[in-house]
């Protein structure tokens, strides 16, 4: 049985199981689905709201620009080092992701609602975790009016998202963010 996992990047401390595994599962991906994790990929063509284009969701093949091996290792523990189950939902994940995360991307749309304050940033807690606070009371009532659509809080909230990814967390240290929710 394998030791918890709490902490996936920072101060290199992956052992050599790990790091064997990982590979094993790359190769697994690339001769099952012709996906080379190992080449950076682009995403192809995408809607003015950074979505995928209809009928675009077969996987590219490549990895996209926030793909790191600790996705490998958090399948890897998620799954119980099973590999046909890693790489089935490795598969199911890197389509999903193609498909329905949209390309960040701030235009006149998700700026418009940045400025409603629907949600922001709110300093760190006590442990370093960067705080996103979400009014959802505010984007029912946006829904309501049809002031808002659904696929534009998805780009905001992912353009939140990668910027506390990229520029808040800490690997090893602060790997996660804390979101406070009002729901009044």
């Amino acid at each position: 049985m394998f030791k918890r996992r709490y902490i996936y990047e920072g101060w290199n401390n992956w052992s050599q199981f790990e790091k064997d595994y990982i590979q094993k599962v790359k190769q697994e991906i690339k001769k099952q689905y012709k996906i080379d994790l190992d080449v950076k990929k682009d995403y192809g063509p995408r809607t003015a709201t950074g979505f995928v284009k209809e009928g675009e969701n077969k996987v590219v093949n490549g990895s996209d620009a926030d793909y790191r091996d600790t996705l490998i290792l958090r399948f890897c523990y998620g799954r119980n080092w099973k590999l046909d189950d890693i790489v089935k939902s490795l598969k199911y994940h890197f389509e999903w992701r193609q498909s329905f995360i949209p390309y960040p991307i701030l235009n006149d749309e998700t700026l418009k609602l940045l400025k409603t304050g629907l949600f922001y940033l709110h300093g760190r807690c006590m442990d370093h975790s960067p705080i996103l606070v979400l009014n959802f009371a505010k984007l029912s009532d946006l829904l309501k009016r049809k002031q808002i659509y659904p696929e534009n809080f998805c780009a905001l909230h992912n353009l939140f998202a990668r910027y506390m990814i990229k520029n808040m967390l800490i690997p090893g240290q602060v790997e996660r963010w804390v979101i406070i929710a009002n729901i009044n």
